[in-house]
């Protein structure tokens, strides 16, 4: 929530207010879910946190480093293999990747839906700002 709602909040409702940031609310998932991994938004679990660890201790020289290492620890969801075809499925797709193409490689721990969306994020915006590049040069020639 940001600071300014909850400051009119606070000045214009009536209650008592109080922090309940020591609190943790159980999510229920629902069983057509249970493969989706969606927990990875909100989780962070042991090799995510022995990865952090591990590259605390020594930060990797390149990006191809930084890609055998996480896969090393177990977290090839955060760096995933993709074949040309998925790529090319991921720049097609737009900002949201149709779930039906990923559900078995998400399922399968291959690619996590939050790196999914951030892949799909990153190529929506990459030919987005090819397109404004081509329209400039278009005026400018």
């Amino acid at each position: 929530m940001p600071p300014k709602v909850a400051a009119a909040g606070h000045k214009e409702l009536s209650g008592k207010f109080s922090s309940r940031t020591h609190e943790n609310y159980d999510v229920s998932i629902f069983d057509s879910a249970k493969d989706a991994h969606i927990e990875k938004f909100w989780e962070v679990d042991s090799k995510v946190l022995k990865l952090a660890e591990r590259l605390a201790g020594k930060i990797p020289a390149s990006g191809p480093e930084l890609i055998h290492i996480a896969h090393e620890e177990g977290c090839e969801d955060m760096f995933p293999s993709l074949t040309k075809e998925e790529k090319g499925f991921i720049v097609s797709d737009g900002k949201i990747p149709v779930h039906a193409r990923w559900e078995k490689k998400i399922s399968e721990g291959k690619i996590a839906p939050d790196t999914l969306l951030t892949l799909a994020g990153l190529a929506s915006f990459t030919c987005d700002q090819e397109m404004l590049d081509q329209r400039i040069r278009n005026i400018i020639e």
